[in-house]
């Protein structure tokens, strides 16, 4: 035996890549705010869709998330001060970083989409490797924040659906637009011939948007009322250039308004065939991310003539037989009004003599109109500032005169003059417009708001003392953001959010709400008593316009892609379109 004394037995010496950080990791803050971050961006979309809260959580939940993080790891995860700094080094560099090497879609979704990716990618990647070395765990994590910034290099956004999802491409595929300019002819379409006579209008026709009374509302009119036995055949269908607006149709034309490439196009097509007759174009492009690109307007026939406004303000009067132009002002200009966040969207009013737009310029320069023979200005009028309805000619409590809403509300003027007759206060909050049309029964108007504000029904009344307005009803059962609804047998049938409702014209209380059509448009066929739904997915839908409950006659996918228009049925034909295509039905009985 050894007489050497005992000593205690030698620690095993560790490599530097197993030591461990001076204390263990404290991950559980890091991923509550993680769940909190991702039920302020996902939570929102489902109790509160299209509203404004749903928007504000999205965009400040990760903002308000990242900086928690960082304040977490930076003072309360227990990492050595030196990979503390590395790690969050390579988060915040490789987030500049991916700002100027992203497409030009994409700097906005960083923020929305961006920063929830690599925060919940920083916290799960610390979970799912805890039984990793800390050098693996820590080198790894740098590799996958500067990987999930990466992704966002490598897409495109192609805007959002009416819930803010989003819609993304790899950024090098071509897009809609794209393909639909490789596919045309490279020669110009050539000009029409001066035609014989002026194009007029005749019994059937939709001069513009949603009809001769802005209604959505089809009388003495009867179509196919069994879609599910007898889907209606397709006539035509071919790809369009972007754009929201939909179609005025006169005899065997269509005309509507497109983005192609650089120029902003007013485009007359044939209804039997789709085959383009003639087209306009200005050396205008507006685009944003929401959307996408192209003019948000309908074009609106009267005498003849095509009365076109663009998306940045520009009016233009065209000959409607050959494209020709009349003339052509820019509104924008000379009312002062900025170009809207989406897009001007007003579809000209043709009453009597004068055309109408809605551009909300400031200085009581909300609506702005022209002499439609010569397009010499005429008046301006109303307060509001922000604003994407269309004007409209109605005769409420027995007077013709032209509504508009605007953030400030409701506002009357004389057609000839200008002059206001009366105002319905109703104000929005800072950056807030109005979308959908105003509906008239006598002296009775429904006006409705989105984002989570409801509908009010308003009683105009007229003596020999002046004009004046008082509630009937306000209710929270009707929503329409950009929705128009239409009315039947004393009911209201439209979107209230993401959801087809039916709701009491004496009360506004809802009476059935079903159909998650998304936020699409909805066409009134009132003798049959059918409504004609088109999707925010681009399907046609017959709905029984009912208050006994929601009925579906059938229905079929009409066009791909994200659709906001609203649907024509015109002398038996349906006619859609959204930013990408276009198609023609039969829905004769």
């Amino acid at each position: 035996m050894s007489d050497a004394p005992d000593r205690p037995a030698e620690a095993p010496v560790s490599s530097p890549a197993t030591i461990p950080p001076a204390r263990s990791l404290r991950l559980w803050p890091g991923v509550v705010i993680v769940i909190l971050e991702l039920t302020a961006v996902f939570v929102p979309s489902w109790v509160a869709p299209a509203t404004f809260a749903q928007f504000m959580a999205m965009f400040w939940g990760p903002m308000i998330a990242s900086a928690l993080l960082a304040v977490w790891w930076m003072f309360r995860s227990r990492v050595d001060w030196g990979d503390k700094f590395l790690v969050l080094s390579a988060a915040v560099l490789g987030g500049a970083a991916t700002t100027y090497l992203v497409d030009k879609t994409v700097p906005f979704g960083l923020l929305l989409y961006g920063l929830p990716t690599v925060t919940t990618v920083w916290v799960a990647w610390l979970l799912v490797t805890s039984p990793l070395v800390w050098t693996w765990r820590r080198n790894g994590l740098c590799a996958a924040i500067l990987l999930s910034w990466g992704y966002f290099t490598l897409v495109r956004f192609d805007g959002t659906y009416g819930e803010l999802q989003s819609q993304m491409s790899w950024r090098w595929m071509p897009t809609a637009e794209q393909k639909f300019l490789a596919a045309k002819p490279n020669a110009p379409t050539p000009a029409a011939e001066a035609a014989a006579e002026p194009l007029m209008l005749s019994e059937g026709d939709w001069p513009g948007f949603r009809g001769p009374e802005r209604n959505s509302r089809l009388d003495g009119v009867t179509i196919n009322a069994d879609w599910a036995a007898k889907p209606p055949p397709l006539v035509w269908k071919q790809r369009i250039g972007p754009g929201w607006g939909s179609f005025a149709v006169v005899g065997d034309r269509l005309f509507t308004q497109e983005q192609r490439g650089e120029n902003e196009a007013v485009v007359c097509y044939s209804a039997a065939d789709g085959a383009e007759l003639w087209v306009h174009n200005d050396a205008v492009r507006f685009e944003e991310v929401v959307a996408g690109a192209g003019p948000r307007a309908t074009p609106t026939f009267a005498e003849g003539r095509l009365f076109a406004f663009g998306a940045k303000g520009l009016l233009n009067c065209l000959d409607a037989a050959t494209g020709a132009k009349i003339w052509s002002r820019d509104v924008a200009a000379e009312t002062k009004a900025a170009t809207p966040q989406w897009g001007f969207s007003s579809s000209p009013l043709v009453a009597g003599d004068v055309v109408v737009v809605l551009p909300a310029g400031p200085d009581d320069h909300t609506l702005a109109a022209y002499d439609a023979a010569t397009g010499e200005p005429r008046w301006n009028a109303a307060k509001g500032v922000y604003s994407y309805s269309s004007p409209q000619m109605l005769t409420v409590a027995g007077v013709p005169q032209v509504l508009s809403m605007s953030d400030q509300g409701l506002d009357a003027v004389d057609a000839a003059t200008g002059k206001a007759l009366w105002r319905y206060a109703w104000a929005l909050p800072a950056g807030m417009g109005r979308i959908v049309q105003p509906y008239v029964d006598g002296d009775r108007i429904l006006v409705g708001t989105g984002q989570g504000i409801g509908s009010k029904l308003i009683q105009v009344s007229h003596s020999e003392t002046g004009w004046s307005t008082t509630d009937v009803w306000e209710s929270k059962d009707l929503k329409p953001y950009y929705n128009d609804f239409v009315v039947l047998d004393g009911h209201a049938y439209g979107f209230d959010h993401n959801l087809f409702a039916c709701v009491k014209w004496a009360d506004g209380k809802r009476v059935w709400k079903k159909g998650r059509y998304g936020f699409g448009q909805v066409l009134l066929v009132a003798d049959q008593k059918l409504l004609v739904v088109l999707t925010e997915t681009g399907e046609a839908v017959l709905v029984s316009a009912t208050p006994d409950g929601h009925v579906e006659l059938g229905r079929f996918q009409a066009i791909e892609g994200k659709t906001w228009n609203h649907p024509v049925i015109v002398r038996g034909r349906l006619f859609v379109r959204n930013g990408e295509e276009m198609a023609c039905y039969d829905v004769t009985p």
